[in-house]
This record gives structure tokens, sequence and C-alpha cells, in this order.
């Protein structure tokens, strides 16, 4: 039906630029045996000197693509990178991850950054998405405590593997949970690390939080 359907939308549409009026398939043809020796063939008239093949090559490897290239390239084979702060606002946005990455002195394989992307992983404090999210996706879930007086939250967030992210009661529960993976910890360290968008042994990001009863 395919071909069926073709016909119809060239007959309808009437193509400027297509030769063919008709549509013809080649599905079932088979070359003969003297076309395909053809094929197999160098081309008749085309033979590059030595010197044209080492023009070539010397262009190829001395190739700079200026900015606007590059721009344009991103902007037709690229993809759009949204970033958004822990409230759920857009702050920026990348044309290319490797833009996001260089913008973020990200160093982990792009196939790794997309697995923590689809994971949810905060990175520095801001959240990555490769499609535009609302308000509500972006929020972690809300915790229930019984006493509203200790209702601070310190988040040991793994950046290069979310399965070892936990959030923590206090500082020192947060230092000694580091400490039991990395070997050392302390809560003087970690203090500083808090809510400062830096990476404690590049790799954690520690924030403090306060989450309210629902």
């Amino acid at each position: 039906m395919l071909d069926q359907r073709e016909q119809y939308w060239l007959d309808l549409l009437k193509p400027e630029y297509n030769i063919l009026n008709f549509v013809k398939s080649s599905c079932g043809y088979k070359h003969t045996n003297n076309t395909l020796a053809k094929m197999r063939g160098k081309r008749p008239n085309f033979s590059p000197s030595k010197e044209h093949r080492a023009a070539i090559a010397f262009a190829a490897k001395h190739r700079e693509n200026n900015q606007a290239f590059k721009e344009a390239i991103s902007k037709r084979v690229g993809f759009t990178v949204y970033v958004y702060d822990v409230l759920g606002n857009l702050i920026n946005t990348y044309n290319s991850i490797l833009r996001l990455k260089k913008a973020y002195s990200i160093t982990m394989h792009h196939k790794t950054l997309y697995k923590q992307i689809a994971a949810g992983t905060l990175f520095n404090g801001h959240r990555f998405s490769l499609t535009p999210l609302n308000f509500s996706s972006l929020n972690s879930p809300i915790l229930k405590l019984d006493n509203p007086n200790k209702a601070r939250i310190i988040s040991c967030i793994n950046t290069l593997n979310s399965h070892l992210s936990k959030d923590l009661k206090s500082l020192t529960s947060a230092a000694l949970y580091i400490k039991e993976i990395e070997g050392k910890s302390d809560r003087a360290t970690i203090r500083n690390y808090i809510n400062s968008g830096k990476l404690y042994k590049n790799k954690w990001l520690i924030n403090e939080s306060i989450y309210k009863k629902i």
C-alpha cells in the first residue's frame, strides 16, 4: 500500500522538484552480473592523484570550524538541556550535552550523565532535564516527621551514584554516613559544604533543608 499512498500524494501535491510523476518500485529487481561487476570495480571517471589525496587528508586534519559553524551544527543535530534550581525555576538552557558538561565542569562520560539526569540527580544544587519540567515534578517527596522541631534534614547526594544518596536527620549522622563510604569525613568539613553548591570529594552535594509535615 506504500506505493498507492505515494502515488496519491504525487497526484495531489504535484511536487515541483520530483523527477518522476509515477511511482516505480525497485522491490524484487535484481541487477545483472555485468552491472554488479561494474559496481564492485573502480570508478572509471575519477582517480585522485597522490597529491590530491594528500591535500584532502591535510584539510580534514587541520580543519578549524568557527563558532558560528559550531552553533549551526548544534542547532541542527543537538537537543536542548534544561537547567532548574531546587525551587523549580528554569535558570538556563544548553543546546547540547557537551556544552552543559563544559559549563558545569562535569567530567563523567555523557552516557553516564544521561543516566544521572534520568534518575533526577542534583548537580551543584541544580537539576538537569532533557524535557521541560513543571514545578511538581521537580520537588522531592516531602518527609512526614512526627516531631516538627526535628524537621531539619541533611541531604547527602552522590552525583556519581544516585543509589548512595541519602537524607539524614543530623549533621553528625551525615558525616558518619559519608565516612562509612569514603573512609574519611567529619562534621566540620561537611558543615563547610552545606548549601555551598560545591562538591565534597568531587561527588557529594550536601544540602540542608527544612521539611514541613503534610
